[in-house]
């Protein structure tokens, strides 16, 4: 990232984060969302089931006499793939991942608001992680383990240009850690 992007990043991060989350002096580096396609990959196990009921549904409904299973076996599926999509909306408007000179943040929530944060100094590593279908949509997951835990903190999910986030992660790490 250029240093003109990075200051325009930085810009319109600080713009994004509530202010009573930041404490005096602390800087924003970094202040980004979920991309859309969280929204997907977080659905993708309820999509899976119901395609996989639909079409055994098909595959067996037609032994019965009925003309109303089919239709209403679509009706059902379609209605949980839907309320699944629903949840991971308002699960993404939700999110925000900070990155400050000073800590880690990530805020989730809609009524129920989660944060959690830890300071740079304490994060002994970043994991830049992408499965296939992350890789498949161009994006990927940084999971922070920190002292004395050894299972990976919860993470930033899907994030849009994961490598370039990593890196300034990585750099953000590597000054704290002096």
């Amino acid at each position: 990232m250029t240093p003109a992007k990075g200051a325009a990043a930085a810009a319109t991060g600080e713009a994004a984060v509530p202010q009573q989350l930041l404490n005096e002096g602390e800087v924003v580096i970094l202040a980004l969302k979920p991309s859309i396609w969280f929204v997907v990959l977080n659905a993708w196990p309820a999509i899976v089931v119901a395609t996989t009921v639909m079409a055994l549904g098909h595959a067996f409904l037609p032994m019965v006499e009925s003309s109303v299973a089919p239709r209403l076996l679509v009706t059902l599926c379609l209605t949980a793939v839907l309320i699944q999509l629903l949840i991971s909306c308002c699960q993404w408007t939700g999110r925000l991942y900070i990155l400050t000179n000073v800590r880690v943040i990530r805020v989730r929530g809609v009524f129920r608001i989660d944060v959690f944060q830890c300071p740079l100094k304490n994060v002994q590593m970043a994991v830049l992680a992408a499965g296939r279908l992350e890789r498949m949509v161009g994006v990927g997951s940084i999971m922070f383990q920190t002292e004395g835990n050894t299972a990976q903190e919860p993470g930033w999910l899907y994030i849009s240009r994961p490598a370039e986030v990593n890196e300034m992660v990585q750099e953000a790490l590597r000054r704290a850690h002096g």
